[in-house]
Parts: C-alpha cells; structure tokens; sequence
C-alpha cells in the first residue's frame, strides 16, 4: 500500500512528477488522464525536489530517503509495489482519485491532452480498414500521434477497469469516464516507430548496476509480447530468479556471464540466449564496457 502526506485540498487537479525508477508508473497514469511528469536518470535528489516544488507537483517515488526531504513538506506518494499497474493503484488509492481518471484523454508520450479531429483531417494518416470502421478520432497536438477505438482499445480498457476496481460492465455504463478513444488500436493495430532512447529507462528492483528499458509492451501497442533493452554496468549482475514464462535474450554489446539452471557460459554481441520457463537465472556483467541485450517475455505472464 502506498502511503501520502500533506497533500492539501482534494478539489486541486492533481499533477504529478514521477521519479526515475518509474517510468511506466508515469506511463499508466497518463493513460488515466493525469498529468504525469518522468525525471530522466540524470537528475539529482535535489532536482528531484525542486521540480515538484517549483510546478506544484506531488512526487511519486519509492526511494525512501528521498521523501524524508522536509521541502517536500510531505507532498509525496512512497509505492511499494514493482507492478506498474499495482503501483498506479497505490498512487490512486493514497489520494482518492480513482473517481476523478479520465482514461484516454492524455497522450502517454508527450503528457500533453488530446484533442477530438475529424475523420478527413486524419484519413492520410490511418490504414484504409481504419478510415472505413472508425468515426471518431483524436490526435496528440505535440506529437501528432492519432488514437481511435479499436481493439488494443478493448485490452487497455480492461487493464484500466482492474486498477480502478470497476468492472467492464460499469465502465460501458458510463461510471467511469471513458468517451475519449483508446491507444494505437484497429485491426491488426498500427505500425509506428521511436527511438530507443525516448523509452524512460528505469533501474531493476533486487539488481545491481542494472537498468531496463520496456521498449514495447502493451501501453505501445504490443499484444503478445515485451521487449526490454538491459544494459548492465560493469560488475553488475540481474537477480538470480526464476518464473512460470521463457526468455528469449539478443545480445547486442559487451560481454558477460549467464547463469541459466546449473550451466554458466559467457556471451558477447550476436549472441542468442534461450531461458526456459521455471529456471533460475542471472545475467552477470564480465567486460570494461557495458553489458545490453534485449530480453523478450510473454505479456500475459511476464509483461506488465
């Protein structure tokens, strides 16, 4: 459970800035329609502080110590939970706002409102299938992203209905505010690109040196699958874990040490590394050089 302080005066529209280890934290919430700022890695502690004072923002955060700031003067959500989706809830519940997200409202890369368009302003930039099945539109004006309701739409609104603890019937009722459109959606979806860069990069709970990138998962689009960019500093190593679902690993750059069951071997760029499911399994960096590989799991079981 998540806890807040000193958060002053409900009627407030509530904006958040979101710290570094949870980017998708701040991902989910846009998709709820708050405004939700992500502090890159770079910045310090301080930075962290300032940026939530100077904009009226409350900071969410599961660093500890961060929030025995006293400037904050308490305005801030510690999370527990390492489930994006889990954490969301904790942020929701802190502050009552379950009643006040209006999902699809907000462009999840640019935290910026959408806005309603019409069909013709948008026909060259959506599939044929598209123009044909969809009425009602919206695009990014920052980004020029377009939205409609098609069937990553249906997914994502069940994922929103279970963190606001409602179920699909009572979001078709109209009790929670979905008349905006949904993510990338129509038959088949629609292929888009960005640069791996602008993905928030986040640390890995339980790791050392280890950073992770979710560089395609449902809140992108995907359906099936999630993949993840780690890059491991020099000495670092991921947790030695097992779960229910399999790896597949595309080593890119460095060199390192996996641990997968009782074999260990070492790996380098061009490699490929299957981890079956229910095995544990570590990835170790050996080199100088950072260690990065992608990582691709399951949505269902191993997405988030």
């Amino acid at each position: 459970m998540g806890r807040s302080r000193g958060l002053g005066n409900k009627a407030e529209e509530p904006r958040f800035v979101v710290d570094t280890m949870l980017g998708h934290v701040a991902r989910w919430l846009r998709f709820l329609g708050f405004d939700a700022e992500y502090i890159p890695k770079e910045a310090s502690d301080s930075e962290v502080v300032e940026r939530a004072l100077s904009e009226g923002r409350i900071l969410v955060t599961r660093d500890h110590d961060l929030v025995r700031r006293r400037a904050l003067k308490g305005r801030y959500v510690l999370v527990r939970s390492e489930d994006a989706l889990k954490a969301v809830g904790e942020v929701l519940d802190a502050l009552g706002l379950k009643p006040e997200a209006r999902p699809f409202t907000r462009c999840p890369e640019c935290n910026v409102p959408i806005e309603e368009v019409d069909r013709d302003c948008v026909s060259p930039l959506v599939p044929i299938k598209v123009r044909v099945t969809q009425k009602a539109f919206s695009r990014c004006p920052r980004c020029g992203r377009v939205f409609w309701r098609g069937k990553h739409w249906e997914q994502m609104r069940e994922r929103i209905a279970g963190v606001l603890g409602v179920g699909r019937e009572e979001v078709d009722s109209g009790e929670v505010d979905l008349s905006a459109l949904g993510r990338l959606g129509g038959e088949g979806g629609m292929a888009h690109k960005w640069r791996y860069d602008e993905v928030p990069e986040e640390e890995v709970e339980g790791a050392v040196g280890v950073k992770v990138r979710w560089l395609l998962d449902e809140s992108r689009g995907a359906r099936n699958f999630a993949m993840r960019l780690f890059e491991v500093e020099p000495g670092g190593c991921t947790p030695h874990h097992s779960h229910p679902y399999e790896h597949e690993v595309f080593v890119l750059e460095g060199r390192g040490i996996v641990k997968v069951g009782e074999e260990e071997f070492e790996v380098g760029p061009w490699d490929v590394v299957f981890v079956p499911p229910n095995t544990p399994h570590c990835f170790k960096c050996k080199g100088v050089g950072a260690f990065k590989f992608i990582c691709v799991v399951p949505l269902k079981k191993g997405g988030r």
